[in-house]
C-alpha cells in the first residue's frame, strides 16, 4: 500500500464519516479507513503530511492538498486562525483589498454599458428589464443548440474531447440559479426555475454553460482521463473546493470567457461578465474587513452600496458564514482572486501562449504557485 493510496482512502473515509458523496470514478483504489470523529481525521491527514516525501511537482501539489485539509479540520474544531494565513493555506493566495478606484472604475463601466442598451443603473430598472423571468419551451431548445455550439468551439481551442454527455435540465429550487451536476458517466447543467426565489438576467446563462460546461466539466473529464491514463496521480481526483484545486477550477470556469469565448463577450454577456467581476472584487474586500475585525453593519453597508442588486439581509448571512464556515471561508474568496488572476494573464500574453498556458489548466491540477510560476514561464518564452 503507497501514500497516494492512503490518502486516497483518507479522503473516502472522511466523506463517509460526514455522509458526503465521493467520487469514485475519478480513482482506482478501493476502501477507506473508518473515522469515528474528526479529531481521528486530522491527526491521520497530519500524519499523511509528515510521512509525504516531495519528489515532483505532483507531491508538491498533493502536500498543499493535505496543508489545506489539516488547517480546514483545524478551524472545523473552533481553532482561531487568522484569516490571511487561513486563505493562504488553503486555496493558495493572500487576500488583497482592491482599490477603490478600481471599483468605481468598474461601475462607471457597467452604468455605460447599461445605458447603451437603454437600462439606467438602479436595481429596479435592472430587474425590470435585463430579467427574463420564465424559462419556456422554445428558449431552452435554444440554449441546448447554443451548449453544443459552445462545446465544440472550446473542444476545438483546448485540442480536448468532452468525453461524457451533458444534460441541460431545468429544475425548481429555493436558492442558487445555476450548477453543473457530476454523474458517473454524464454531467447536467441545472437551471433553477423557480420565479418566486431565483431570476436569470440576460446573459446568465449563456455565461453558465461556458462557465460550468465548458469550463468546470471539461476540465474535469480532462483531469479524470490524465487521472485513468497514470499522468496524473489519483489522489487529484479527490476533489474538495476548500484546497488548492479550486483555485484552478474556479479560475478557468471564470475566465474562459477571455481565452476560449474572446469572441463572445458582447451585449448581455458583456454586461454579466462585468457585474459579476464586480460582485467578486467588492465580495472579497468585504471578507477581508469583516475577518479583520470591522464592525458587522458597516461592511454590510460597504457591501450593498458598492453591488446595488445584493439585498442587505443575504450579505449579512455571508459575512457570517465567511467567518464561521470552515469551507465558505476558503471558498467564497477564490472567485475574485482567480478570476482576476487569470484575467490579467490573459491580457499579457499573446494568442498563441494564452491557448498554451490555457490548455495546460485542463491537463493538470496545480496549486496557485505553480500555476503562477508556468505563467511567467510562457510569457517570457
Amino acid at each position: 500500500m503507497t501514500i497516494y493510496q492512503d490518502i486516497v482512502k483518507s479522503y473516502r473515509g472522511w466523506r463517509k464519516f460526514e455522509k458526503r458523496r465521493f467520487a469514485d470514478n475519478f480513482v482506482m483504489t478501493k476502501g477507506f479507513f473508518k473515522f469515528k470523529n474528526h479529531k481521528e481525521i486530522l491527526d491521520k491527514f497530519i500524519e499523511l503530511y509528515g510521512l509525504l516525501k516531495i519528489k515532483s511537482s505532483q507531491d508538491e501539489y498533493i502536500k498543499a492538498k493535505l496543508v489545506a485539509s489539516i488547517y480546514y479540520l483545524r478551524h472545523k474544531f473552533g481553532e482561531k486562525i487568522d484569516y490571511s494565513e487561513y486563505v493562504k493555506n488553503t486555496i493558495g493566495v493572500v487576500p488583497s483589498l482592491t482599490p477603490e478606484k478600481d471599483i468605481e472604475k468598474l461601475s462607471s463601466e457597467i452604468s455605460k454599458k447599461l445605458l447603451k442598451i437603454g437600462v439606467n443603473y438602479t436595481k429596479k430598472d435592472i430587474e425590470e428589464k435585463l430579467i427574463i423571468k420564465t424559462l419556456d419551451k422554445r428558449f431552452v431548445t435554444e440554449l441546448k443548440k447554443k451548449k453544443t455550439e459552445l462545446i465544440k468551439q472550446a473542444e476545438k481551442y483546448l485540442n480536448i474531447k468532452l468525453s461524457e454527455k451533458v444534460y441541460i435540465k431545468l429544475v425548481n429550487e429555493e436558492h442558487w440559479h445555476y450548477c453543473i451536476n457530476i454523474k458517473r458517466n454524464s454531467f447536467a447543467l441545472k437551471i433553477n426555475t423557480n420565479p418566486e426565489k431565483v431570476n436569470h438576467k440576460r446573459g446568465a446563462l449563456e455565461y453558465a454553460i461556458m462557465h460550468e460546461i465548458c469550463g468546470h466539466a471539461l476540465q474535469l473529464s480532462s483531469w479524470k482521463k490524465q487521472i485513468k491514463s497514470g499522468k496524473v496521480s489519483e489522489v487529484c481526483g479527490c476533489e474538495e473546493d476548500y484546497g488548492p484545486e479550486i483555485f484552478s477550477l474556479e479560475g478557468v470556469g471564470e475566465s474562459i470567457f477571455y481565452y476560449v469565448f474572446e469572441n463572445e463577450i458582447k451585449g448581455d454577456l458583456e454586461i454579466e461578465l462585468m457585474m459579476d467581476e464586480l460582485d467578486h472584487i467588492v465580495q472579497n474586500n468585504a471578507y477581508i474587513m469583516i475577518n479583520s475585525g470591522q464592525k458587522l453593519d458597516k461592511v454590510v453597508k460597504y457591501y450593498s452600496e458598492r453591488n446595488i442588486l445584493k439585498d442587505k439581509k443575504s450579505i449579512e448571512k455571508s459575512l457570517i458564514q465567511v467567518c464561521d464556515d470552515s469551507f465558505l471561508r476558503a471558498n467564497r474568496y477564490v472567485y475574485g482572486s482567480s478570476l482576476i488572476f487569470f484575467k490579467n494573464a490573459a491580457k499579457n500574453l499573446n494568442p498563441k501562449q494564452r491557448q498554451k498556458f490555457f490548455r495546460e489548466l485542463y491537463l493538470q491540477p496545480m496549486t496557485y504557485n505553480q500555476i503562477n510560476a508556468f505563467y511567467d514561464k510562457i510569457k517570457n518564452q
